[in-house]
């Protein structure tokens, strides 16, 4: 039995409306949860437009090409402090404090 274009049509229309709005949901999730990490774990130290105890957040990313490697300084500061020349410096301009 052939399935007729438009119905076939409508079907996966039907389809890719369910799996967008599916990844826009799950994406206001994470931006939620995110920003609740972030207000909780990381607002003491850190702002934007402002250095407070941890460098201002303005411009991060342009600062750290390699997002993945950005990722696990936030995660785990502690490989980074001795091998990685940026964290050295960044260390330094910030009179030694260290990420928690």
């Amino acid at each position: 039995m052939m399935i007729s274009l438009q119905r076939l049509i409508s079907r996966l229309s039907i389809a890719l409306l369910f799996v967008f709005s599916v990844s826009v949901a799950n994406a206001a999730e994470d931006k939620a949860n995110g920003e609740k990490l972030f207000k909780a774990n990381c607002t003491s130290c850190h702002e934007l437009g402002k250095k407070k105890v941890g460098p201002d957040l303005t411009g991060v990313l342009s600062r750290w090409k390699d997002t993945k490697k950005l990722h696990a300084f936030i995660h785990d500061p502690t490989p980074f402090l001795k091998s990685d020349p940026y964290v050295k410096g960044l260390m330094e301009k910030m009179n030694g404090a260290v990420m928690s």
